[in-house]
């Protein structure tokens, strides 16, 4: 069963496992990398590309509302 972020959550740290930030690329993207655990309680790696869904505008932090990306 595949692992994925949802948006909202609370105590992420306090759930996964072997979190890192790594920026990936030749555009240095910034990629979230985490172990989370399936329904069976197995650690999953899954992944997700932040810049696809938070940003900067005017030195406002932007948040896409429907964020609820696959892993």
């Amino acid at each position: 069963m595949a692992c994925r972020f949802i948006w909202g959550g609370e105590n992420f740290a306090e759930s996964a496992e072997n979190i890192s930030l790594s920026f990936e690329g030749p555009d240095s993207v910034p990629v979230l990398h985490a172990g989370l655990s399936n329904a069976s309680g197995r650690l999953v790696d899954a992944k997700v590309n932040l810049s696809e869904h938070i940003g900067n505008r005017d030195a406002s932090f932007l948040v896409d509302p429907k964020f609820r990306p696959h892993s």
